[in-house]
């Protein structure tokens, strides 16, 4: 069957989605996004949709563009360096244009192409990305570190869906754990931040648990990287904590 992909089709089908009130039409909405999602044309689309100002549509873009990197990467309409940069700059929005679930699923398609890329076009992709935190204005840091814990994490969660028959001894598998260093000097700067901005604080337990999430997926997803092996990472989670054991009781987390 054919998928009509006029824009203003495919918004018509969002508002039935998300706010119609008719199951059935609901129902018809989800079906053809499923197919649309599979489209060519959804690549450019998907854009479209992020630039809207209404959060729904900018979800709804970024989870049609994160089906399209996770499943058809390969399927992209030209040089995927245009489409690295452009997802990167949804990471780094300074203005408030995404909100802010949306640029978390901008941090998974980040991630996404980080592990696709990371073999091609784009082997310094954990470096760029960690840059994307340490340039962020005093103002965006801690959000900006939040996102790219974020996207580093999902880069190894994504090599379950690589199909890979030995993911150990692939190339994306491999071209990851040479970047362990990088990822391990990032989360001690953020964990070392959030002793600084104080433990147990609205600035640094949300941040807290991201680099704890991202630690976690590249401890695990067939890496095996010995992350706490590293003195300065098992001595920033010492002092963290040790703040944390200094804490009031009542305002300690959990």
């Amino acid at each position: 069957m054919a998928v009509n992909v006029d824009y203003a089709f495919v918004e018509q089908r969002v508002r039935d989605l998300w706010f119609g009130s008719d199951p059935q039409a609901r129902q018809a909405a989800n079906a053809w996004m499923m197919q649309f999602q599979n489209t060519p044309e959804a690549w450019t689309l998907s854009h479209n949709l992020i630039s809207s100002t209404d959060a729904t549509f900018q979800f709804v873009g970024l989870q049609v563009l994160h089906y399209k990197i996770r499943h058809q990467f390969s399927t992209f309409p030209g040089d995927p360096r245009t489409l690295i940069s452009k997802v990167a700059e949804y990471l780094s929005d300074d203005q408030g244009r995404l909100q802010q679930v949306a640029r978390l699923r901008a941090a998974l398609c980040l991630g996404g192409l980080v592990l696709r890329a990371i073999t091609g076009v784009w082997q310094t992709a954990v470096e760029d990305v960690i840059q994307i935190a340490r340039s962020a204005p005093p103002a965006e840091a801690v959000r900006r570190r939040i996102l790219v814990c974020n996207a580093l994490g999902a880069a190894p969660e994504e090599l379950r869906h690589l199909a890979l028959q030995f993911v150990k001894r692939s190339p994306q598998a491999l071209a990851l754990l040479a970047k362990a260093p990088e990822v391990i000097s990032f989360l001690q700067e953020c964990l070392s931040a959030c002793v600084g901005a104080g433990v147990g604080t609205s600035d640094s337990s949300p941040l807290v648990e991201a680099a704890a999430q991202c630690g976690h997926a590249w401890a695990s997803n067939d890496l095996d990287i010995s992350l706490f092996e590293s003195p300065e990472l098992s001595g920033a989670v010492a002092s963290l904590l040790s703040g944390f054991a200094s804490l009031p009781e009542s305002s300690q987390i959990g």
